[in-house]
């Protein structure tokens, strides 16, 4: 029996399937990733034209065939085409990097729904702030990606000695512990050449206090000046580690984002 249903969803990325189709691949609270196919999207006059492209959210309609395990979208119903990412090059590689990890990590292996609704919430806050926000919101969703994915380090225990982290002290990111470590435990490493970077006290305690806020709420909070370049480097280098390789966004978008 042929199956139709509809969901929530938001595109993620599209493809061309030969002259007029679209393929597309689009993040869902309940299933995580589907994929579909657009008929006749890259048509003129194609109803799925505007309403399938990358970062468009609403309810897809969907019709999948049991016997062919594929899926096609019959109608998408945008409410949102978040216009302001899509009209800027920060915004649109910044919201890319994003889908890509989402992507890249199968949803983050599992936990959909409050995952698509951060990313969701993220794209909104993106969109409808200026262009200086995006580093920030960038900041933040990742953050919170990584609580998802378990992958996210300990911002008050030292990863090389098991001590407690004091609140004045800075740290540095190791890659071989996978965390974060005291000044006083990472002289072996660093004349190793380990590449190791610096975040001051005040960039711990801004996420300290940031990690367990509603996005909105984070987002008030003012970080140092100088911190977001270091939390961003470090953040960079997580989540690439956490899926093995290099990410295609931040490959392309070096100087972008």
């Amino acid at each position: 029996m042929n199956r139709s249903y509809s969901t929530e969803a938001i595109v993620l990325r599209t493809s061309r399937i030969g002259e007029i189709h679209r393929g597309v691949v689009m993040f869902t609270p309940g299933e995580g990733l589907v994929r579909a196919i657009a008929h006749g999207a890259n048509t003129a006059r194609g109803k799925l034209r505007g309403s399938t492209v990358p970062f468009c959210s609403g309810r897809a309609y969907l019709y999948t065939n049991p016997a062919t395990q594929s899926t096609k979208i019959t109608d998408m119903d945008a409410t949102e085409f978040f216009s302001g990412i899509r009209g800027d090059l920060k915004k649109f590689y910044t919201a890319s990097l994003w889908a890509e990890l989402i992507l890249k990590t199968f949803a983050s292996g599992g936990a959909t729904a409050g995952l698509y609704i951060l990313f969701r919430s993220a794209l909104a806050e993106l969109n409808q702030r200026p262009v200086a926000a995006a580093d920030l919101v960038s900041v933040q969703f990742i953050w919170r990606f990584l609580g998802f994915s378990g992958f996210r380090p300990d911002l008050n225990v030292c990863a090389c000695s098991g001590e407690l982290l004091s609140p004045e002290t800075s740290v540095y990111y190791s890659r071989t512990e996978d965390g974060f470590c005291a000044e006083s435990h990472v002289s072996a490493e660093l004349d190793a050449g380990e590449p190791m970077i610096q975040w001051s006290s005040g960039a711990l305690a801004y996420l300290r206090y940031t990690t367990d806020l509603s996005l909105a709420e984070a987002l008030r909070a003012a970080p140092p000046a100088d911190a977001v370049p270091a939390i961003k480097r470090v953040l960079y280098m997580i989540i690439q580690d956490l899926v093995e390789a290099p990410l295609n966004t931040i490959r392309t978008g070096s100087g972008i984002i």
